[in-house]
């Protein structure tokens, strides 16, 4: 029988390459385009068959998590799969991950979103899409840059960035918020070692407010549906905490969303979950209009 699951994965094989939806919704193409030179500026872009018909689009970036060490845009393809069959172009992308040779921060992964936007736009011009609107999403370490440029650097977006939609973001860089490991975090993420001098001294506190998305919302912030886990022991609850109160006294519209059994992974409380993509389809019907 072994020839018969060889057809059949050959058969899959063939679906996926040419975005045949076997889950439902509508079929869509994948296309993998490079954003950069670098070996990890790459992403792959979804394009539903909807996409041609309409006079304009939105367009989802999706950034991944691995602790700003590790992950790739492959992880949960089947989130970012399901957005395509529901009719969003979306792009999923890689980025340069830290490593002690390469010594990449917070600002170089955030640059590159820059660049994949950049990208993207241009890809919509040359095939006639008509990308008007974006959405950032992230999860975990994805989720604190897609925070970070959405809270620091919107304004500089090709496109109009609209919304974005977050999960387990770590979001503030202080010990009473993250507990102990927070500074050495912070100063990997920023290029700049935050000292015990530095601590006492205040001066450190440019250096973990520029990496701290909750630290730099403000009432121009964009939209966000936050979402985080009650038992999180890998970002803790002090980072939802520090999210949903700055959100709250922004006065941005958003919506928190709280697991409440549910660690880093989200995954005990399946109710939540469906929740959490209700909400993500009003926001994205309110923001891209369809």
């Amino acid at each position: 029988m072994g020839w018969l699951y060889k057809i059949i994965a050959a058969v899959l094989a063939v679906f996926s390459t040419f975005g045949i939806n076997l889950a439902g919704g509508e079929n869509y193409k994948t296309y993998v385009v490079n954003y950069g030179t670098g070996e990890k500026q790459v992403m792959d872009i979804f394009i539903p068959e909807s996409a041609a018909k309409r006079d304009f689009n939105g367009v989802i970036l999706n950034v991944h998590g691995g602790s700003w060490i590790e992950g790739t845009r492959k992880a949960r393809p089947s989130e970012v799969r399901k957005l395509a069959g529901k009719g969003y172009i979306i792009a999923s992308m890689d980025y340069t991950v830290h490593t002690a040779s390469n010594g990449a921060t917070a600002f170089t992964m955030v640059d590159e979103i820059q660049m994949a936007i950049e990208k993207i736009k241009e890809f919509s011009d040359e095939n006639g899409l008509n990308i008007t609107k974006l959405a950032l999403t992230g999860y975990s370490a994805g989720a604190h840059l897609a925070m970070l440029y959405a809270y620091t650097r919107a304004e500089e977006s090709p496109i109009e960035l609209v919304f974005l939609s977050e999960r387990v973001g770590p979001s503030d860089f202080h010990t009473d918020t993250w507990g102990s490991g927070a500074y050495s975090l912070a100063s990997m993420l920023a290029g700049n070692e935050i000292t015990d001098e530095m601590i006492a001294d205040g001066s450190a506190e440019e250096i973990i407010k520029s990496v701290s998305p909750a630290m730099n919302i403000n009432e121009d912030s964009v939209p966000t549906l936050a979402g985080y886990g009650g038992a999180d022991v890998v970002v803790s609850k002090g980072n939802a905490e520090a999210t949903r109160k700055a959100l709250e006294k922004s006065g941005i519209d958003y919506t928190f969303i709280m697991y409440p059994n549910s660690g880093h992974m989200l995954s005990s409380n399946p109710n939540t979950a469906k929740e959490f993509e209700k909400a993500q389809d009003k926001y994205l019907l309110k923001y891209f209009g369809y």
